[in-house]
């Protein structure tokens, strides 16, 4: 005794041994449309201005430091120098404290580093009620 039933869709494979169900049809509104295309072509313009924008103050600064004094002084924005020197980087190491600079600002970078992992940890340690292995002894927010 047999019962006939609707047979459901199927395509055959390529190498025709097996068999699958169909896929579910696209949704609408997820093709490339020329309002799409031009709507985000003006967004990635605007981004590449912006990004232009934000990147040229650093690109001056850099040429600039190739530059010799009246070079800089004549032609501020220029991004190629007239005349290449290092002078300004022999001034840099030479003639200033800039290896004590350069260390003051390494410890001061590592102490507020150090500072903000420990005292921004012990919110998140005090929410949870202080249940973890050594959360009372590291986090000052357990802390009696």
């Amino acid at each position: 005794m047999t019962t006939a039933t609707e047979p459901t869709p199927t395509l055959a494979t390529s190498s025709g041994g097996g068999k699958r169900t169909t896929k579910p049809p696209r949704l609408r509104g997820r093709g490339t449309t020329p309002g799409r295309l031009a709507g985000r072509s003006f967004l990635y313009a605007v981004l590449v201005v912006t990004a232009i924008v934000y990147i040229f103050p650093f690109l001056v600064q850099i040429a600039t430091s190739f530059k010799t004094n009246a070079d800089a002084t004549a032609h501020p924005l220029s991004l190629v120098p007239t005349t290449w020197t290092t002078a300004a980087y022999h001034d840099l190491f030479q003639n200033s404290d800039f290896p004590t600079w350069f260390k003051n600002s390494v410890i001061v970078t590592l102490f507020v580093t150090a500072g903000r992992v420990f005292f921004d940890s012990s919110p998140g340690t005090r929410s949870r009620g202080c249940r973890s292995r050594g959360a009372a002894s590291c986090s000052p927010g357990c802390w009696p």
